[in-house]
């Protein structure tokens, strides 16, 4: 459960100005203050307390001559009350529960405001560095956890020039946004590091960075990669993952990996390999490698033919007969040939008047405004073609598809041309009615190629331009790949809500909003398409916009589960939790065993102190087939709240069972086994374990130090109250305690003796 006990006057006074514009924009014709006491010129104030603390007073006075509203003034401490509430559900939402740092998703949405689609430009293949101005990513990862040396990396972390964000993304790494040259931050990251190697050898970091825009240009120059580039985030990650890999502490910026951590993986017939950079790490066909041995002798060179996610294929151009490749061979970037792509090479060797024709054909049928059908026929499997038989079985299968058209349809298309490695383009200037469906027919029909699929783009269309069109079929051929083999799909709003997921589940979220928003134009009320949309607005933090595509499906269907799911989860991450619990109850009646409805319901209104809706809501989604972890240690604790012990320690027992690690119910079973005062022993694991899983909770330290301080084990006690106090306590127990304490310690033979 969110902690909302550590809102203190320090954050009123960081949100001042939030809190006396929440009150403004209420009351436009009064002015407020807020001070250690009321204004000379108060016509009516109010103590300002949240969870027993003292922040203050709120003064309030109309304009000059008028004299205040005898209701406003009545309302005044209750509405004083809520607005504070309000603050400290924000500062809970975006803040990490005990390190104080900004949480995860807070750090995300930050990032996605920060960036926009990427910008157009010449390819770069990061031979040089470059010294432009620019957003980075850094990533910053204990190889021990988040221990307690951390909070003093944190602190160097927090002092970088040009820092915009810093956040916990995990138990052991932080998130950091800097707004400065990629140079300028990674040297004065390698100093923190290296700085941080000194003091701790043990605990040694990884660090990996990835820049904006620099490292998402590489995706905007290719022209049918649907998506601009995966998000930095990810650029980021893939680059810890290397730097993970290395002894002692290490920086990788994600420029890095394409020319200096690229390996042969396999050798293949026919003068491949199988090389470990795919599109994630930047590589693209074209790419040309020096290929190198453990000896750092040459052994040739490769260029990229076509690439996937994780991996490529290249390639081999020369070599010695001696120097035979190998698994695990070096590969060292060497330069781009921009022509040596596969579709450029197909255009320049087969056929290139037959595809020059197609396309001054479609520009031409698209001036004139005139209707026409542009299709791409593609292998299914084409890349298990392709690493099986080679390319030459490619074309010759596709050749044989290009012959069938032929034979089956009287008015075949009117241009045709090799597109790409198994793939064909064509174009019908006059298409007929019901294409489409004979397309599908002949697809399936004995009589057909078999193994083809093919995606249509008919025209004219409002979202279509010349120079989109290929991408719009691309896009199809990813839903035909979706939907099974031998299939025609015809590009549409569904198309796009495809892509636009694609996007989204890559972290380009912006370029998942514009995938939604070209969709709309052609169905403004795709439901599927607002309910994304407002997905990704809500992701970004934009709640209102959120909740009124969530609105608009709910007008059309007010049954809707996902529209109402979302839009209580769009509630609840604005800080509205009645409005969020109200939704997510709808969202149960629709569908009252969906665990992921019932276990936000739950949650929701366990925050609310709504312990009999928490207990139905969680106590069902326990009973259900996909259970899991948090649900039982939330149930655990609706049930301590409902004062049912038993019942807690069940729950907390089951939380424990399905995931060994989780430390909240680790340590609240702990203290339920104290609170019986049967087995201390039990209790005393289970608290020392959780603190091994996080050790910068205050709360476990607590729980522990108490624990060892009833023992007499009074060093250790102390020791992990102290760490309590250093990582902001909830309240001054600890310090009582460490009091308690010092008295002890000063009568103990062990601390004398230590003195002596």
């Amino acid at each position: 459960m969110v902690n909302k006990t550590r809102f203190t006057k320090k954050d009123l006074d960081r949100s001042e100005k939030a809190f006396l514009r929440e009150l403004s924009a209420i009351f436009p014709d009064l002015s407020f203050h807020r001070g250690p006491s009321a204004s000379p010129d108060a016509q009516a104030t109010a103590r300002l307390g949240y969870r027993g603390r003292d922040l203050g007073v709120l003064s309030v006075s109309a304009a000059p001559g008028k004299t205040l509203s005898p209701a406003i003034a009545e309302a005044l401490p209750a509405l004083a009350h809520s607005l504070i509430e309000k603050l400290a559900w924000r500062r809970a939402l975006t803040l990490d529960w005990e390190s104080g740092l900004h949480n995860k998703d807070y750090f995300l949405a930050a990032l996605q405001k920060r960036i926009a689609p990427p910008p157009a430009g010449p390819l770069s293949l990061r031979l040089e560095e470059k010294e432009d101005e620019s957003l980075v990513l850094a990533l910053v990862e204990l190889r021990r956890g988040f221990t307690a040396h951390s909070r003093l990396l944190a602190r160097a972390l927090g002092a970088l020039p040009g820092l915009v964000r810093l956040a916990r993304l995990s138990p052991n790494r932080l998130g950091l946004l800097v707004s400065h040259s990629l140079a300028a931050t990674r040297a004065s990251l390698a100093a923190i590091l290296q700085a941080q190697a000194g003091s701790e050898p043990g605990n040694l970091a990884a660090m990996a960075l990835a820049s904006y825009p620099e490292d998402l240009r590489r995706e905007a120059s290719q022209a049918f990669n649907p998506a601009p580039g995966l998000s930095l985030l990810e650029k980021a990650e893939t680059a810890l993952f290397f730097a993970n890999g290395q002894n002692g502490a290490s920086l990788i910026a994600f420029g890095d990996l394409l020319s200096r951590h690229g390996r042969v993986t396999q050798v293949l017939p026919q003068e491949r390999i199988l090389v470990n950079l795919g599109r994630v790490m930047g590589a693209q066909a074209g790419a040309r490698f020096t290929i190198k041995g453990e000896d750092g002798r040459h052994k040739g060179e490769a260029v990229i033919f076509e690439t996937a996610p994780g991996y490529s294929l290249a390639h081999l151009v020369g070599g010695a007969p001696d120097r035979r490749v190998a698994p695990g061979d070096r590969l060292e970037l060497a330069g781009q040939d921009l022509d040596a792509g596969p579709r450029a090479r197909q255009a320049r060797e087969r056929e290139p008047e037959a595809l020059a024709e197609l396309l001054a054909a479609l520009r031409a049928a698209l001036a004139a405004d005139k209707p026409f059908l542009f299709a791409l026929a593609r292998l299914d499997d084409l890349e298990k073609v392709l690493s099986l038989a080679g390319e030459r079985e490619a074309d010759s299968k596709i050749a044989l598809f290009e012959e069938s058209l032929e034979r089956r349809f009287q008015r075949p298309p009117r241009h045709r041309a090799p597109w790409d490695l198994g793939t064909l383009a064509l174009l019908w200037t006059a298409p007929e009615p019901g294409l489409e469906e004979e397309l599908a027919q002949f697809l399936k029909s004995a009589e057909g190629p078999g193994q083809v699929s093919m995606a249509l783009v008919w025209g004219p269309s409002p979202v279509l331009t010349f120079e989109k069109i290929a991408l719009r079929a691309q896009n199809a051929l990813l839903e035909a790949s979706m939907t099974g083999h031998e299939v025609a799909v015809s590009f549409g709003p569904q198309t796009l809500n495809i892509v636009g997921d694609r996007l989204f589940g890559a972290g380009d979220i912006a370029g998942a909003i514009a995938e939604y928003r070209e969709g709309l134009l052609l169905d403004p009320g795709h439901q599927n398409l607002l309910n994304s949309l407002g997905v990704c607005h809500g992701r970004l933090g934009d709640q209102k916009a959120a909740l009124a595509a969530f609105e608009d499906v709910i007008r059309q269907n007010p049954d809707d589960l996902m529209a109402n799911f979302n839009k209580g989860c769009s509630y609840l991450w604005n800080g509205q939790l009645e409005e969020a619990e109200k939704a997510l109850q709808k969202a149960a009646s629709l569908a009252p065993d969906r665990p992921e409805v019932l276990h936000q319901l739950g949650k929701t209104a366990l925050e609310l102190g709504h312990v009999p809706t928490a207990l139905e809501a969680l106590g069902r989604a326990a009973a259900g087939k996909n259970r899991r972890g948090e649900v039982f240690s939330l149930l655990g604790q609706a049930k301590l709240l409902a004062g049912d012990r038993n019942g807690a320690k069940s729950a907390f027992k089951q939380a424990v069972k399905i995931h060994p690690d989780d430390a909240q119910s680790l340590s609240a079973l702990g203290a339920l086994y104290r609170e019986e005062g049967k087995d201390d022993s039990m209790a005393l694991s289970l608290f020392r374990r959780s603190v091994e899983l996080d050790p910068s909770n205050s709360l476990y330290r607590q729980r522990l130090g108490r624990l060892l301080y009833d023992m007499g084990q009074f060093q250790d006690a102390e020791r992990h109250l102290k760490s309590a106090l250093d990582y902001a306590s909830f309240n001054g127990s600890s310090a009582e305690g460490l009091d308690a304490l010092a008295a002890e310690l000063e009568k103990s033979p062990e601390y004398l003796e230590e003195e002596g």
